[in-house]
């Protein structure tokens, strides 16, 4: 996937929406929501008979945001790395599966 700025909220509104963000509206400024309508990633996917999987250690990546609609299971976890095998284990074995991961560890220099 391609990244159109390094800030969360309007890079993975890109990613999920399939759109720039002057396209999908969502901004640092005053508009941080991604429209559930724009969501076109994870409608698609669901619809398509994926079974869909979330965990996150960024507090910004919550249902409010609108990066969470169609999902069959979310975790927040702090240190999301350490918690990857909850996510596996929670898989489906008759579906195809789409995971989103968001790690923050990566951030963190060690």
């Amino acid at each position: 996937s391609f990244i159109t700025l390094d800030i969360l909220h309007i890079g993975i509104s890109s990613i999920f929406s399939g759109e720039y963000p002057f396209e999908h509206g969502v901004n640092i400024e005053y508009k941080c929501i991604l429209p559930e309508d724009k969501n076109k990633l994870t409608y698609e996917l669901k619809n398509r008979g994926y079974y869909m999987a979330a965990n996150s250690a960024n507090p910004n990546i919550t249902d409010k945001s609108g990066f969470l609609t169609e999902y069959d299971y979310y975790e927040y976890n702090e240190g999301c790395s350490n918690q990857l095998y909850n996510v596996l284990s929670n898989l489906s074995n008759e579906k195809p599966n789409f995971i989103f991961l968001n790690f923050m560890d990566i951030h963190i220099g060690r």
